[in-house]
């Protein structure tokens, strides 16, 4: 009797560590995907010279839609010019977000900076 009841807690530990697991997994897998929006998103505004004004939209995957957003900011203290895509998305009822900013040389992004 002892015994089982010991088998049954240590299952019970067992499961919740997976469960933790399994949760932890869908997490990195929704944030990496985040980034590689990001990433693709300022891939293709920096190709197309279309910083020179906000864009925006919406991606789903997997049952998850992401909101994104592309926007030039000013430039750095070296001069460089600065691209920012924000990426926003919901994970059981809590908003997660993620930045990724690009500085960029101005001659690359269709002409001389400020």
């Amino acid at each position: 009797m002892v015994a089982s009841v010991i088998v049954a807690g240590a299952l019970a530990l067992v499961m919740e560590s997976i469960s933790a697991g399994l949760a932890a997994a869908g997490r990195n897998e929704q944030e990496m995907f985040a980034y590689r929006l990001a990433a693709d998103r300022l891939d293709r505004a920096l190709a197309e010279s279309a910083v020179a004004g906000a864009r925006s939209g919406e991606v789903s995957h997997q049952g998850v839609t992401y909101a994104w957003e592309v926007r030039p900011l000013g430039p750095d203290a070296r001069g460089l010019r600065r691209v920012r895509c924000t990426v926003r998305w919901t994970r059981r009822h809590r908003r997660r977000s993620l930045q990724l900013e690009r500085r960029i040389l101005s001659a690359h992004v269709g002409g001389p900076g400020p």
